[in-house]
């Protein structure tokens, strides 16, 4: 099984592409989703997970209710860029608006304090990892 990558801390936060999240959700373990297990667990070793506003809104639509849940619950936070933050402008031109939106807002916080990107998609994973922003697939997460 893939590990988290090198020197990365093993209490970081998580930050969710929306594919990590539609994927860990598709998936169960007995009666419970694997969102459901990889959330409440994260919660109980004192990780918080993230969504960008973006995908939150946009490219998990179908699925607000859901998601203001586990806000409400405090298993998610959710979080904004504006779309005028230099470094947003620059991923766009390199990955799409959610993977972009992510990326940029681990950007914001201290090089060791970045939150883990999960994503599934190569090239996302390639221009975190080009960022300085600490990722991993989904399996990588589950460790």
């Amino acid at each position: 099984m893939p590990t988290l990558p090198r020197g990365a801390n093993p209490l970081k936060a998580f930050l969710l592409d929306a594919d990590a999240f539609i994927n860990l959700r598709k998936l169960s373990i007995g009666t419970n989703s694997l969102l459901d297990v990889f959330l409440r667990r994260a919660s109980q070793h004192g990780r918080a997970v993230y969504l960008t506003q973006y995908i939150a809104e946009h490219d998990l639509s179908d699925l607000q209710a859901e998601i203001a849940s586990f806000v409400s619950t405090g298993l998610i936070k959710v979080e904004k860029v504006l779309s005028s933050d230099p470094a947003y402008g620059r991923l766009r031109k390199q990955v799409d608006k959610g993977e972009a939106e992510a990326i940029a807002w681990s950007l914001k916080h201290d090089r060791n304090e970045r939150p883990i990107f999960v994503a599934r998609d190569k090239g996302a994973l390639d221009c975190a990892r080009n960022n300085k922003v600490p990722s991993t697939d989904l399996m990588g997460s589950l460790n």
